[in-house]
């Protein structure tokens, strides 16, 4: 008797703080190599999906261009991939029987802003080092947004509004930091 031959469809999105680029990687068990994998986006506020070819077991790696955002020539006219709640419906042959759904918080972009913000900060001022609510809004930034990132697969809606607050929290912060700048 043979083993049950099967596919188990499965997938990461690996962050790697480049606004620019998607990184996806096929986890995926396949007991032959499948036909054209395909992978669905539906980047944050959009309502269609892009369709993008995927290569099976391999890292694939994505750009506005290559999902299909922009079409551009040269590189350098790239454009920054948003941040918020992407959906992706990763597909093989037989298609609408073998795929996987998945939901993935971006924060590229937040993550950047944020590392601004702490640029900003000079940690030997006095009145930096005993600035508690400074201390208490940059853990509470944190963890919102790494609690979008946590409860996106569950509740979108929520994970929208945390980092819609750290956000808020951040923008307060940095505006605040700037007061002194020249």
């Amino acid at each position: 008797m043979k083993g049950l031959r099967k596919h188990i469809v499965d997938f990461e999105i690996i962050p790697t703080g480049n606004p620019r680029t998607l990184v996806f990687i096929d986890s995926s068990y396949y007991y032959e190599n499948p036909e054209k994998p395909l992978l669905e986006i539906t980047l944050p506020g959009y309502t269609k999906y892009f369709l993008v070819n995927i290569v099976a077991n391999q890292v694939n790696t994505f750009n506005s261009n290559t999902i299909g955002l922009t079409e551009v020539i040269n590189n350098d006219c790239l454009v920054d991939l948003p941040d918020g709640v992407y959906s992706f419906r990763y597909k093989i042959c037989p298609y609408e029987a073998l795929y996987i759904d998945k939901k993935f918080f971006r924060t590229t972009l937040f993550d950047k802003k944020l590392a601004d913000a702490y640029d900003k900060i000079d940690a030997t001022d006095c009145s930096v080092k005993n600035d508690k609510l400074l201390s208490v809004q940059l853990a509470e930034i944190v963890a919102l947004a790494e609690g979008a990132k946590a409860i996106v697969e569950k509740n979108e809606k929520k994970a929208t509004e945390f980092y819609q607050l750290a956000d808020r929290i951040l923008d307060e912060i940095t505006n605040d930091l700037c007061k002194n700048c020249n």
